[in-house]
């Protein structure tokens, strides 16, 4: 990986949400990226309820994701935004990424989610 400038790096990628200045929604220790605010709103309905005021979604961006990613973050990024990210991220180098044809051939499960778990292992 380059840490150079990022080539995609301003291109939105998803959402996230915060509760409070430090609290991120997460599925694990996976900051959970939503496609759409609609989406990560029925995603954080599926562990609670979503409040209106506590609950804040925020727009987040390739070149945020692959510096996350470069310190060590983990994220889940639903199906669409992975479509995204996933030529940026070949681009810029990440390795062992799954290709998203693979990863979405045994089509929509039947509850939940599917989820793509993005992170480094220290020999990277």
């Amino acid at each position: 990986m380059t840490s150079n400038k990022i080539k995609g790096e301003k291109k939105i990628v998803g959402f996230f949400s915060t509760r409070g200045s430090e609290t991120v929604f997460c599925d694990g220790e996976a900051c959970v990226i939503a496609f759409s605010k609609k989406a990560m709103i029925q995603y954080i309905g599926h562990d609670r309820p979503f409040d209106q005021i506590k609950d804040k979604i925020k727009k987040t961006t390739f070149g945020e994701i692959f510096r996350g990613i470069q310190l060590g973050a983990q994220y889940a990024l639903d199906g669409k935004s992975y479509e995204i990210f996933f030529p940026l991220a070949k681009k810029a180098r990440i390795p062992n990424l799954p290709i998203p044809a693979q990863f979405f051939a045994g089509g929509k499960p039947e509850t939940g989610t599917h989820l793509i778990n993005i992170h480094m292992r220290p020999d990277e």
